[in-house]
């Protein structure tokens, strides 16, 4: 039986004539038939079912457009909902139970025939509501085009534009005096703390004309009046088809827009950051690419859409970035490396000024992951890796034989699985692919390169910047109490002026007896004197890297803006961070996220940074169970806050009759004894101490910690056993002087062995403790004195270390 047809609702609305009140336009109406010729075309080659619904002109009053959303009520599970509005753009002064997400505290909305002079715009809030309600719980995929502005004051008359043949989509905003329970959808809102009000919002994607502060044009176009955006929109469309994800799509429209409208940068938002990633009107994903764009600029001459924030360098820096074009046998190179537009050189004659070229990056963009092979692999292994990366384009990955400490990740081909370490012989970095045939090298690469944009964004830094960094204050606040992660529950400030990093630890619910996870709210102000674009990506454990809390904000002086998280629907200040439960079962108790802000005086995307974090295995092995191109210099600058994520493991049963195992270590308890036992890290043992005594241990030059469990990347190895005694408050003993046999499976230098120690408050130093030592088997007699344990509970717990003799 054959699937059914999918099939394509869209809505249109189209406006060039407004009452007197309101200054008409001019291709609004162009726009959308053209756009709706193309959807029935597309619909015509694939066989999809074409359902398409228009207000145009006077039909476009705002009730009709909001019960033209009925349109979208018989979309099923796979179809495509598509609204698209073509028309004047406002924005207004924000009511305050909105100005937590709204940096200039105004919000836009789109002017229907009827808005002026009596009636209302619809807003934002509403139509993300009407998006929302169609969409509900159904499986579709939901597509917004707006070709409108959303700038404020930005409306001039006939007489006052510079050419007749260019007219802007925006009129004045003015005030609303309805209070917001007389929104449409209040019903459904949230409120999120005291005063502030959250409306619903679905999954969609939404493709916008121009940025919030800048104008929405319409200009004379082949012999046409059009928008500049759908005209470039369409123009992509046509020359590359619908292959192309929303990513590449909208970088090949702002490539065409540059000598129109080279003051207008279109936006791609999505609510789910992956979304970007779907092919145009289709809802599935395709591969990332390493194309980029060249186009023709009147003022600079050719360009392209890349620049220092994807690691090109320009000729004047030394060997620049080369590029490949793909429709002709040529090479170009960066001339001027820009933030984001650089210009380059070697252009052929033969190229066309009206169109855009793809062209493969060949030389010079972000540092290649370097590999070496681990000591111990699989020949075929070795072999079908060699062989693919001798034939095939490894784009993001070097294979260097030689000691580099420090800089090297390790190949591993073992019992036909691949997979890559930090360190020759150490755990996963993400999950282990499974064979050695092409495929599987090919996904195995693109894992690597997924690593290698985590470690380009990391590192990304503008050491020649000028900019003053007190132009941003960051305010950061960590929530307090556990489970409690509303924006209305408490939260402590953090200083952030000279260590920036920040400690987000579990927090231990007494009520539910589990650990619930950090949270946290970053506020970014801007304390200078001119306007600044902002944008924050969260670089996480698993290497996934995200703009999704901050996109990309233009602060005016003294604004400020929130980072911002949807969840159920809703938008929060309050960001939910936590460790997956593969890392903690795999005895992975702390790992980093990094936030890096990214500030510039001049408008920057850093949408192709973002990629989606990749699997991890769940064990420690796969194998044991056990200068510018622009007219003003260009200038920006990161800054860094590493989040160290702390996850004590849960507490499991330790008696005669169950061993307890962690990486190269197991332990048998004597008959009797009982007790709930654990493992961490040096680190999460000396939070349970007093501040001497922490100074005191890391001050202890003579005691090198033995790790018994690989430190994960960035984070800490385990190297403590804490045990407390299954009835609260009791104290734990050895009954009749037995022993706890504590067995290695690592093998050690000829009279070398891990010395159990314990630490000594008394004289604030480490004490060896009474065993014996026989066949890799180590004899615990004695149990260390009771400490803290973490967080303080009141509780006593005995905590094992283990010296290494050098």
């Amino acid at each position: 039986m054959s699937p059914p047809q999918k099939k394509i609702f869209a809505f249109f609305v189209a406006i060039n004539h407004y009452p007197e009140e309101v200054p008409s336009l001019r291709g609004c109406e162009n726009d959308y038939r053209y756009f709706r010729q193309f959807l029935a075309d597309y619909c015509h080659k694939t066989g999809h079912l074409f359902y398409d619904k228009e207000l145009v002109n006077e039909d476009a009053t705002r009730a009709a457009i909001i019960n033209g959303f009925s349109h979208f009520d018989d979309a099923r599970d796979g179809d495509i909902c598509l609204f698209y509005f073509s028309g004047h753009g406002a924005r207004k002064k924000a009511p305050t139970a909105f100005h937590y997400y709204e940096a200039d505290q105004k919000m836009g909305s789109i002017v229907c025939y009827d808005s002026r002079p009596a009636g209302y715009d619809l807003l934002d809030k509403e139509l993300a509501y009407l998006l929302w309600n169609a969409k509900k719980e159904k499986d579709i995929h939901l597509l917004v085009i707006m070709d409108c502005c959303y700038a404020d004051n930005n409306t001039r008359s006939r007489e006052e534009l510079p050419d007749d043949s260019i007219r802007f989509r925006s009129i004045p905003g003015r005030e609303d005096p309805r209070p917001i329970e007389e929104y449409l959808g209040y019903e459904s809102y949230r409120e999120i703390s005291p005063g502030n009000w959250s409306p619903p919002r679905a999954c969609y994607v939404q493709l916008s004309a121009s940025e919030s502060h800048q104008k929405a044009k319409e200009a004379f176009i082949d012999y046409k009046n059009r928008g500049v955006f759908s005209y470039a929109l369409l123009q992509a469309l046509s020359q590359r088809g619908t292959g192309l994800s929303y990513l590449d799509l909208m970088k090949r429209v702002k490539m065409n827009m540059l000598n129109t409208a080279d003051d207008q940068s279109p936006v791609l938002w999505a609510s789910t950051p992956k979304d970007k990633e779907r092919h145009f009107l289709n809802g599935t994903f395709g591969a990332l690419r390493n194309q980029y764009t060249i186009a023709y600029q009147s003022k600079n001459g050719w360009c392209i859409n890349g620049g220092q924030l994807h690691g090109f360098i320009g000729s004047a820096q030394g060997l620049p970035s080369r590029f490949k074009i793909l429709d002709l046998d040529h090479e170009v190179q960066i001339k001027s490396a820009g933030v984001i537009i650089s210009t380059i050189d070697d252009i052929p004659d033969i190229l066309d000024e009206r169109k855009t070229y793809d062209v493969l990056l060949v030389f010079g963009g972000r540092p290649a992951v370097m590999v070496d092979f681990a000591p111990e692999i699989e020949a075929a292994g070795k072999q079908a890796f060699l062989k693919y990366y001798e034939n095939y384009s490894t784009w993001g990955v070097r294979l260097v034989q030689e000691e580099l400490p420090g800089t090297l990740h390790y190949l591993h081909a073992e019992n036909g699985y691949l997979y890559l370490s930090r360190l020759p012989e150490g755990p996963p970095l993400f999950k282990p692919v499974k064979g050695y045939d092409t495929g599987a090298i090919a996904d195995f690469l693109e894992k690597i390169s997924v690593l290698g944009n985590w470690l380009f964004v990391k590192h990304l830094q503008n050491h020649r910047s000028k900019l003053f960094t007190n132009e941003i204050a960051l305010s950061f606040w960590r929530t307090t109490q556990a489970g409690m992660d509303e924006d209305h529950d408490p939260a402590e400030l953090m200083p952030l002026d000279t260590a920036l990093q920040a400690d987000l630890p579990y927090l231990f619910d007494d009520e539910y007896r589990k650990w619930s996870p950090p949270a946290f709210r970053l506020k970014v102000e801007n304390m200078g004197n001119r306007r600044l674009c902002i944008s924050a990506l969260l670089l996480g454990y698993n290497f996934g890297v995200t703009n999704c809390l901050l996109p990309r904000q233009f602060l005016n002086p003294g604004e400020f803006v929130w980072l911002l998280q949807k969840h159920k629907h809703h938008t929060y200040q309050t960001i939910r961070l936590g460790l997956d439960d593969h890392y903690s079962k795999a005895g992975v108790t702390q790992a980093y996220d990094y936030l890096k802000i990214i500030v510039s005086p001049r408008p920057l995307d850093t949408d192709e940074l973002n990629r989606t974090g990749l699997e991890f295995s769940g064990r420690t092995s796969p194998f044991r169970s056990d200068s510018s191109a622009s007219e003003e210099p260009e200038d920006w600058y990161a800054i860094d806050i590493p989040l160290q994520l702390f996850r004590p493991m849960e507490w499991t049963s330790f008696h005669s009759r169950q061993a307890f195992h962690c990486g190269a270590l197991s332990m048998d308890a004597p008959e009797g004894f009982t007790a709930l036992i654990r493992s961490g890290s040096i680190k999460e043992w000396r939070r349970a101490l007093d501040l001497d005594a922490v100074r005191s241990a890391a001050s202890d030059q003579t005691f090198n910690p033995w790790v018994f469990h690989d430190p994960f990347f960035y984070s800490s190895g385990l190297s403590v056993i804490e045990m407390v005694a299954d009835e609260p408050y009791s104290s734990l003993e050895l009954p009749n002087n037995d022993a706890l046999i504590i067995t290695f499976e690592d093998t050690f230098k000829h009279g070398f062995y891990p010395i159990p120690m314990s630490w000594d408050f008394t004289n604030k130093r480490y004490t060896p403790l009474f065993h014996q030592w026989q066949n890799r088997k180590l004899y615990l007699y004695q149990l260390p004195e009771p400490t803290n344990t973490y967080p303080p509970s009141g509780q006593l717990s005995t905590k094992l270390i283990f010296h290494q003799p050098q």
